[in-house]
This record gives C-alpha cells, structure tokens and sequence, in this order.
C-alpha cells in the first residue's frame, strides 16, 4: 500500500538513481474472447508510483507513493517515470518517521503538490 517500501529487482547495473520516480503497473491479459489471429495490444493496468530510494547491485528500494484501489503482488513490474528531487526530499522524510515509529500525515500525497 502507499507508505510501503518495496524491493524491485532492477539495480546499479540498469542505471537506475536514486530519485527516479518509477511507475508501477500489471501487464493486461486479453480474455479468450479474443480472436487468436488477431495481434491485440491492452494497455497496462496502473498500480501507483514509487520513487527510489536506495539502489545495489541486482535490486533498489523504492518507496510507494501513490497506489490505486487495486494491490501491488510480487511480479508486477515498474518502468522509469522521471526523477524528481523535490519529490525524493518528500520520500526520505517519510522514510524517516517510518522508521522512528511518529505518525505521519497520509491526507495528501507529494504528486498532489
């Protein structure tokens, strides 16, 4: 859910930075409704958005920053969106009341500024 870190199996070696804000999505399937001679590209299903947060070789942090109604599962993928320092700021101050347990204000998200 939102406010949660996640482990992404991209690292170092992709170039991946820290503040790279990744989009987070689901492949769409076609039905068996489908003409199985016709070529059908879906468009993916929207899951949120993350920004980095660490990165090593092999695998990145990144923390949850938007989610939509629908859960994040293990093997759903992320693509690079942009890299937004303001927005990394914003991360790591969250990040940090994560971990030393206050409270946090969830009533707005740092892509609504």
């Amino acid at each position: 859910g939102q406010w949660e870190v996640i482990l992404i199996d991209v690292g170092q070696e992709s170039g991946l930075l820290v503040g790279h804000e990744l989009d987070i999505y689901r492949k769409r399937e076609a039905t068996e409704q489908v003409d199985k001679d016709k070529v059908l590209v879906l468009p993916d299903i929207d899951l949120g958005d993350a920004i980095v947060l660490e990165v090593r070789r092999g695998f990145a942090e990144a923390l949850i920053t938007r989610t939509t109604n629908l859960p994040v599962y293990r093997g759903d993928s992320s693509r690079l969106h942009r890299a937004t320092p303001r927005l990394l700021d914003a991360a790591l101050e969250v990040c940090t009341q994560i971990r030393s347990g206050k409270p946090r204000d969830t009533s707005r998200t740092t892509r609504d500024e």
